[in-house]
């Protein structure tokens, strides 16, 4: 998240759309970079160690549990608890 706030720190967007073009391209830039703890690519590291231990999802995903904020009007975050 740091990397995307520095650099789309002076782009002002207009559609949500454009966001996400920016993630996806900031998550590629992240991936494709070498990780300086193991020496790799993040998404090397990815394809040759973590892919092979994920599970697939369940048929139905259920989210109940109610948020613990809710949005103010004037776009804050209000405490529910």
């Amino acid at each position: 998240m740091r990397y995307a706030r520095f650099r789309y720190r002076h782009t002002r967007f207009i559609s949500l759309a454009q966001i996400n073009q920016a993630l996806t391209a900031c998550v590629e830039a992240i991936n494709n970079r070498r990780h300086t703890r193991f020496g790799v690519f993040r998404r090397e590291r990815f394809e040759s160690i973590e892919r092979a231990t994920l599970e697939p999802l369940p048929r139905s995903l259920r989210f109940d549990f109610e948020p613990p904020f809710r949005s103010h009007p004037n776009k804050s975050l209000i405490s529910m608890r």
